[in-house]
């Protein structure tokens, strides 16, 4: 029997790129204070990140949960 289902998945993901970013010289030099700086603006790098896995992005899913599934039915 085949049934059509709607699927609710969560997913926990990391990706690994590269990308360029214009920051003050006094928080480039402290890793800290650039990891606090480029968390706070996102807008920083976020155009960047290519969630597909594509552009030289590495995407690691390293947990994925299923939340819901219901039946759907014909119309």
């Amino acid at each position: 029997m085949s049934v059509t289902v709607e699927l609710t998945v969560t997913e926990e993901v990391e990706y690994v790129f590269t990308t360029q970013v214009e920051v003050p010289a006094s928080v480039a030099a402290d890793a800290e204070a650039l990891h606090d700086h480029l968390a706070e603006d996102e807008d920083l790098w976020l155009d960047a990140l290519d969630p597909s896995g594509g552009n030289g992005t590495y995407l690691c899913i390293n947990e994925r949960s299923l939340d819901a599934v219901a039946v759907v039915l014909a119309a």
